[in-house]
Formats: structure tokens, C-alpha cells, sequence
């Protein structure tokens, strides 16, 4: 392996949060007994190459847990928006002046540290600002390692929407400010179209079965392995293989449900397949006060706030203005009656939904 100079920082950036409205408090959710971001921390931590690992979350309440984590894996952590990604490793790379920096994505439990290796001796050896691999898809998913001059131009962007909320999406579209260096895969690794991340329950479900399956200890499924399992039983597939997967290019839209009690199985699976089938980020705002319904809404993996009444609802859809709302037949504002077209919900009369 390639030695690398000495005093150099090559630092990893775990983006996460708890507030994902495809799955609310997935970065805790347990796989073979242990969190999902936990999980990350101890596969990073058998890398050769990296000095650091980051975590960069969010300065919402909700985060400090992850905060907790990352201290009890004596790992750095920074805090920072909620929305604008790009600025959370924005704040890692002003503070520890990297030589490379590779963005961690949250939800893959199965993060490979011999690639994230690979990559940044592929980088420095080559001399050169990113990696394209040797064909056009790659099972590796959620990571990403830029070179300091990389990451330094793609701030020029950062006031785009998409950056801030993808971070590095618009390095593939401006390629000629680059240079662009090449990395070899492994025949395994050149599989496509199997999700090994984490960004809904039936993704979840899917990692936990193979965990199950194969008898392995927290953190020690490699990606060859679960390819094996599956390769033995594809029927694992059923698992996730319906869920959509976002491009890094795409933009999150979302669908916020209002509820008044009205809950059943044909609501929640509406809600899941908006997530999980279309990709919508989903919010639930209820003026429920039967905790026993807002606990079942939380346990599908949905965020949700508790309102007072119906014009505290239309002024957070007013101030968001999200794609599509689903609330139950009552009069809506003449602001709301123009803003979105009127369209009846089939199969559940008592409700509507709305589209902009």
C-alpha cells in the first residue's frame, strides 16, 4: 500500500441525523443489537488510512443522543443546520484542513473500510481530485472521498439547494474543474441494483435478515458476504427491492399528512409507500391527544407534531409549501384553495388530497 506523508489528515464525515422523514430515528435503530450509527463508527475505525472520524449533525435537540454515541466512541462530532448538509462539512473541513475528506453517509450500515483505503491511496497516488470507477455502477453506497482541492471548489456551489442538501452532486456536472483519476473494482463490487442502505423500514428489515442469516457479530458483515446470502436465497430481495432509490441529483419532496384520529392500516400504508415507492419525505402533524395513536405513527418511522388546531397546520403548509398534503374534509382557506389544485382521495372518502 501506498505510504502517505506524515502529518496529513485524512478525515471521514458521517452525515446524520435523527429527524430523516423517510424514517424518523433510523441513525438508532438497532441491527444485530446495536445502532445503525454505530455500526459505522467501529467499521471506520478499521480503516489504515483515515486520522478522523466526524460526525456532523444537526443542532436539534433531538441529535444530542448522537452526540452521546459518538463521545462514548471517542470519535469528533460538530453540530450544525438541520438542512444545509453542505455546511455541516463545511465546518470539519475549516477545522481540520484535510488532504482528503470522504463523506460518510448515515445509513449504510455495511460501509466498507478497505474501499474508503483504496480510494484515498487511489487519490494520492494518481494525484488527482476524485475517483470514477471502471463501470457504471458500484455496490459501494454512501461513500465518497474528494481531494482538499476538490471539496474547496465544490463550496462555489454552495448556495444551490441541491448541494446543500447533497453536498458534492454537481462535482460530476462540472468535471472539467477536476482531475479525474480512476479506480479498479472487484467483480463483486461491480453488482448494481441491491440497496444495502438504510433509508426506510423495509430496508431496515432487509439488513437485519441478513445479519440473522449469516450468524455474524455487530459490525462484521462484510458486503461480499451478504452478496453470498443472497446469491444462496434472492428472495432476500423481497425485502427492499421495491424501494426507490433518490438520485443525488434529485431534490426531496414531501407530503405532509394532518390527522384527527382517523388512523388505520390503509393511512399508514399510504404514508409508507409515499416514502418508500416515490421517495417523499413524509410528516405527520396530528391534533390527536390519544398517545396510544401517536405512538403507532412513530413506530412506522414517521416524525410527528402535535398541533393545536387546523390553522396552526395551514400556516406550516403556507411557510413549507410541500408538494402534497393529505388532510381530512374540512374548509380550507381561500389562500390554500388557490395554492393547491383539489383532487379526492378514491378509497378514503373522509379525506382529501391536495396537490401543488
Amino acid at each position: 500500500m501506498t505510504l502517505l506523508k506524515k502529518n496529513e489528515e485524512h478525515i471521514a464525515v458521517i452525515q446524520a441525523r435523527m429527524g430523516s422523514t423517510r424514517f424518523s430515528g433510523k441513525t438508532m435503530a438497532l441491527i444485530a443489537g446495536r445502532p445503525l450509527l454505530w455500526h459505522i463508527i467501529e467499521r471506520l475505525k478499521r480503516s489504515v488510512y483515515l486520522t478522523k472520524i466526524v460526525l456532523a449533525t444537526s443542532e436539534a435537540k433531538e441529535n444530542d443522543i448522537l452526540e452521546e454515541l459518538s463521545s462514548k466512541q471517542k470519535i469528533f462530532f460538530i453540530r450544525g443546520d438541520e438542512h444545509d448538509v453542505l455546511s455541516r462539512f463545511e465546518l470539519a473541513f475549516k477545522v481540520y484542513k484535510p488532504s482528503t475528506i470522504t463523506r460518510i453517509c448515515g445509513d449504510c450500515p455495511l460501509v466498507e473500510p478497505s474501499f474508503i483505503d483504496r480510494s484515498i491511496e487511489q487519490i494520492v497516488q494518481q494525484d488527482v481530485d476524485y475517483l470514477k470507477a471502471d463501470c457504471p455502477e458500484v455496490i459501494h453506497q454512501g461513500i465518497e472521498t474528494l481531494s482538499n482541492f476538490c471539496f474547496k471548489q465544490n463550496l462555489s456551489f454552495k448556495e444551490d439547494p441541491i448541494v446543500k442538501e447533497h453536498v458534492t452532486p454537481l462535482i460530476y456536472k462540472k468535471s472539467r474543474l477536476y482531475k479525474i483519476g480512476r479506480i479498479n473494482l472487484f467483480e463483486y463490487e461491480k453488482k448494481s441494483g441491491i440497496r444495502f442502505s438504510v433509508d426506510t423500514r423495509s430496508d431496515l428489515k432487509f439488513i437485519r435478515e441478513l445479519y440473522r442469516k449469516s450468524g455474524k457479530q455487530p459490525s462484521n458483515l462484510s458486503i461480499k458476504e451478504a452478496l453470498d446470502l443472497i446469491d444462496r436465497d434472492p428472495s432476500l430481495l423481497a425485502y427492499n427491492e421495491h424501494v426507490i432509490q433518490k438520485s443525488a441529483r434529485q431534490k426531496t419532496e414531501y407530503i405532509y399528512f394532518y390527522h384527527k384520529g382517523l388512523i388505520n392500516e390503509y393511512f399508514l400504508k399510504l404514508a409508507q409507500d409515499y416514502a418508500e415507492k416515490k421517495g417523499f419525505g413524509v410528516k405527520f402533524f396530528t391534533a390527536e391527544v390519544n398517545s396510544k395513536k401517536i405512538i403507532k405513527l412513530k413506530s412506522y418511522g414517521f416524525k410527528v407534531k402535535h398541533l393545536k388546531n387546523d390553522r396552526e397546520f395551514f400556516q406550516i403548509v403556507f411557510k413549507d409549501s410541500p408538494e402534497l398534503i393529505y388532510l381530512p374534509l374540512i374548509s380550507l382557506p381561500k389562500e390554500l384553495s388557490d395554492l393547491y389544485a383539489l383532487k379526492n382521495e378514491k378509497k378514503r372518502k373522509v379525506y382529501k388530497l391536495i396537490k401543488c
